[in-house]
């Protein structure tokens, strides 16, 4: 060893830093020396500020890069050194970007070679993996503690002033705001897997057959000895919070999509539903284990004693859907209130097991068939008219649901409707045994108003009391002729009812009258 080798350890430090202030000054950046030396850092490093640049002003130039820098001084034959851990945590978790600074020295005092090594990354999970370590073996007081670091190649530098400040500005970027950002974001994420989150907990059952609905969120548990647990770094620790007793009620995630396809005797089309499966988040014995096919109205439990179907009466009355989801359910009710069907239960991404049951008749649900055939007819009628089709609530076809069925009963050749009848008087000439008349009128669905026209066939019988020359006129048949939407019954609809008239060549019209806010009396 050389006699500049017997430089003690500070004298060492103090030549290091002396040397650092110099590269500072060379490279022009602004070296502010801490002058109590126990917060973790020898230096704050800061980039003088800049012009506004040409189209700019001073209020909005950007802020200069500043950062905290450890310097650490060594002999040129180590390959690692060695710090505090509780100086190293302060460093590490300053928000701004902060470094450490090794500077290696030869036996002539010169320097050899320099590393930067930046708290991010490896080098900053290294810290706060020790630091946990320290946690979960009860190690609070870490003044004593040290932790080593390697000298990574990629982190080395020429001892220059010049290469400091290169590296600096690659390191941390133009903007100082996205480095602080970034480093956040680090201090929070480093070590952390998927499942680091867990819990421990004693459930209170009735019975053993009911763990299968808590786990697939059917029922909340009462729980005692509730302990939660967080995983960092490969290192277990409870968390304080999330100790304790109470009720729960466990939301499950769904594993798979799924189509509900079912079939019955006498209906050529199925019904076919979207749905969610749903597993238990554990392992139960084949004869308790239970799955469940959840869809936005109902619910099918899966056990091996087979399918119980579930209703849920609240979303029936609040969801607002398209209608081939609302004529989906009630064909699906409906076959299910004709008697036996078959359920089949097709996954999207699971192997293509299909799962097929019998479900007996519904007796509470005669009027399935019903509600049907008015959802179904106001898709014709919408369908018709060529309009977008709305997204619609129960409430907003029962009402009507018989009078669609009967409108667009005309448009299928399905004569709904109660004749139509007027009194009219003839003008002078052969009286017909029948003639045409229009019928317009209009109809409306979920904010969307339709008007439609159809041609009535009319017969005609005398009439009676004193005004033996008024006809009473009865429709024998009507069909469909046209469906428009219209968005306004004072002058669209007006419109369609002169168009008709023209297209058809009827002048015989019965119209029913409309303003604003729906029929009018006449």
């Amino acid at each position: 060893m050389s006699n500049a080798r017997k430089l003690s350890s500070d004298e060492l430090g103090q030549k290091g830093e002396a040397r650092f202030r110099e590269l500072c000054n060379n490279a022009k950046l602004i070296c502010n020396k801490a002058d109590y030396d126990r917060t973790g850092w020898d230096f704050i490093v800061e980039f003088p500020l800049e012009g506004p640049g040409p189209g700019s002003s001073l209020d909005k130039r950007a802020t200069p890069l500043s950062c905290h820098v450890q310097v650490k001084t060594m002999w040129s034959g180590n390959d690692s050194f060695q710090v505090r851990l509780s100086a190293i945590e302060r460093l590490a978790k300053e928000p701004k970007p902060s470094f450490v600074y090794v500077l290696k020295i030869g036996d002539d005092l010169e320097p050899v070679a320099a590393y930067l090594i930046p708290m991010l990354d490896e080098a900053l999970a290294t810290v706060l993996r020790q630091l946990r370590a320290a946690t979960a073996e009860g190690r609070t007081r870490i003044n004593q503690s040290r932790i080593r670091f390697p000298l990574p190649a990629e982190h080395m530098i020429a001892p220059s002033g010049e290469a400091l400040r290169s590296t600096l500005i690659r390191v941390c970027g133009p903007d100082c705001d996205v480095a602080i950002r970034r480093k956040a974001e680090q201090l929070k994420s480093l070590g952390f897997e998927a499942n680091a989150f867990q819990a421990e907990t004693t459930f209170v059952l009735e019975n053993e057959n009911e763990i299968a609905d808590v786990l697939l969120g059917l029922k909340p548990v009462q729980i005692e000895q509730f302990r939660g647990f967080e995983t960092r770094f490969g290192i277990k620790l409870p968390v304080p919070d999330m100790n304790g007793s109470g009720l729960m009620h466990i939301q499950p995630n769904p594993i798979d999509r799924c189509q509900i396809v079912v079939r019955g005797a006498g209906f050529a089309v199925p019904a076919s539903v979207p749905a969610e499966i749903i597993v238990p988040s554990m392992r139960l014995d084949k004869f308790k284990t239970k799955y469940l096919v959840r869809a936005e109205l109902f619910d099918i439990e899966v056990t091996q004693a087979g399918m119980q179907l579930n209703t849920k009466p609240e979303s029936i009355k609040s969801a607002k859907l398209s209608l081939g989801d609302w004529i989906n359910f009630f064909r699906m009710m409906t076959i299910f209130s004709a008697g036996a069907a078959t359920v089949e239960i097709v996954p999207a991404s699971l192997p293509r097991a299909r799962i097929t049951t019998k479900i007996g008749a519904f007796p509470d649900h005669e009027q399935s068939a019903r509600i049907l055939s008015a959802f179904e007819s106001v898709e014709v009628l919408i369908r018709l008219a060529g309009a977008e089709a709305p997204l619609v609530l129960l409430g907003d076809v029962l009402p009507a649901a018989e009078r669609y069925v009967a409108v667009a009963g005309l448009f299928s050749g399905l004569n709904c409707m109660q004749p139509l009848r007027f009194r009219a008087s003839w003008p002078k000439g052969a009286l017909p045994e029948e003639m045409d008349a229009l019928y317009i009128d209009a109809i409306q669905v979920a904010g969307i108003k339709l008007a439609f026209s159809c041609i009535a066939t009319m017969v005609h019988e005398a009439g009676d009391g004193d005004d033996m020359a008024m006809l009473q006129w009865s429709s024998r048949a009507v069909k469909g002729h046209e469906v428009i939407s219209v968005r306004s019954y004072l002058e669209d609809y007006d419109k369609f009812a002169e168009r008709s008239k023209s297209e058809t060549g009827i002048d015989a019209v019965m119209m029913a009258t409309y303003d604003e806010e729906g029929p009018t009396p006449g």
